[in-house]
């Protein structure tokens, strides 16, 4: 089902897509390659303009994980402060994109933000789509003051742009009819590749269950909360943390808790490490769909994940691991999928049951074609249910 456009009544040629991101790194990343393949499977030409971050893979890395059939142009190597990220998305978008695109799709709060915002008095152009990937006024690492800028910002850049609002998961559109008041958004859930997934390793008869965490070493991972955990079960499991990160201090938790850390690996490798996992403990602070909690349940991985934004639409609480609002209710759970065997292999069977009909990216492409000719069915507030979620802000 390969999408095009008329041109002039001619002749029909591809539709040209143009993604935009401030944030390529980590999930991002692997979120954008994706949608990005699934939609050149669909016949559309697509090319993703990107900022570098400290977290952003060499531009080879990206090559081999976009693949041939998506175009990378990357800023111009210089400052990597946001404001002169931002001033190259905006003169990109005007001077390039405005002129080449027939869809432009912003992902991040920062290159939605600028994006938007170069779209301001121009009746004329591409549509637009904006995915912020996790609404930045749910991080906790920042003050009221600035959480409750980035709430007001995307109040009025929802309210007077033109871009419409894309969603990753059902919760995240929660969040934004809940608290932006969006009265009309769209959802495309991420999805995985599951013909890439490695078989499941662990082997539970011969050694410590192995408690993974997968993602960079950063606040909004809890680092600290996976090593209190940790501490509780020193010598009867093993904590490897998959990834790596430059925070001095969490590196030292980790280190007095004795967890092993991988350091940065190839995402087939992270994989493989994932796969060898009894339980993916993932106890993170705000989220938008995280990847690797799609990727450990459709490996068949027991997840214990904090109740919150996106986590919530993975993980079948008490059918393929648990939801938990404190540490504590994780050690419980923890507890007893080490000393539950039957109940590891329940959630196991149950992951695997669900994973093609929930998990898999098929839909990412398709959709999309939905949703850039108009087609999509908006998700609406009257759609949204009470879930429990914690949303603070």
């Amino acid at each position: 089902m390969a999408l095009h456009l008329k041109l002039d009544g001619v002749k029909a040629s591809p539709l040209a897509v143009a993604h935009v991101t401030e944030s390529l790194g980590g999930g991002v990343v692997t979120s954008l390659a994706r949608l990005t393949m699934r939609q050149a499977e669909q016949g559309m030409s697509v090319t993703l303009y990107f900022t570098r971050r400290d977290d952003t893979p060499p531009l080879a890395e990206l090559e081999e994980i976009f693949g041939p059939r998506v175009a990378l142009v990357e800023a111009p190597s210089g400052s990597r402060s946001m404001v002169a990220h931002g001033l190259w998305i905006m003169s990109t978008v005007r001077g390039v994109i405005m002129r080449t695109a027939d869809v432009i799709h912003f992902h991040s709060s920062v290159g939605g933000a600028f994006g938007r915002l170069a779209l301001f008095g121009r009746r004329r152009g591409p549509v637009s789509f904006y995915s912020p990937h996790g609404f930045s006024f749910l991080r906790t690492d920042y003050s009221p003051t600035v959480r409750s800028a980035y709430r007001i910002v995307e109040q009025l850049l929802g309210r007077y742009g033109h871009s419409q609002l894309v969603l990753v998961s059902r919760s995240e559109a929660e969040v934004a009819t809940r608290v932006l008041r969006t009265s009309r958004c769209f959802v495309i859930s991420n999805g995985v590749a599951l013909d890439a997934l490695p078989p499941r390793e662990c082997d539970p008869e011969e050694h410590l269950p192995v408690v993974a965490m997968v993602g960079r070493i950063a606040y909004q991972k809890a680092p600290w909360k996976f090593a209190e955990v940790a501490r509780h079960f020193r010598g009867r499991a093993r904590f490897v943390w998959i990834g790596d990160g430059d925070n001095d201090g969490f590196n030292d938790d980790l280190a007095e808790a004795n967890i092993e850390k991988t350091g940065w690996l190839t995402y087939p490798e992270a994989l493989r490490t994932l796969a060898t996992a009894d339980v993916l403990l993932f106890l993170t602070l705000w989220e938008g769909m995280p990847l690797a909690v799609m990727e450990a349940q459709s490996i068949g991985i027991p997840v214990i994940a904090s109740n919150i934004v996106g986590n919530v639409d993975i993980v079948e609480n008490g059918r393929t691991g648990f939801l938990v609002d404190t540490v504590e209710e994780a050690i419980a759970c923890l507890e007893r999928l080490i000393g539950e065997r039957g109940l590891a292999e329940q959630f196991y069977q149950e992951a695997l049951r669900v994973r093609e009909t929930r998990w898999s990216d098929i839909h990412l492409g398709i959709d999309s074609c939905e949703l850039y000719g108009g087609r999509l069915p908006a998700y609406t507030a009257s759609e949204t249910q009470a879930r429990g979620v914690i949303i603070s802000t």
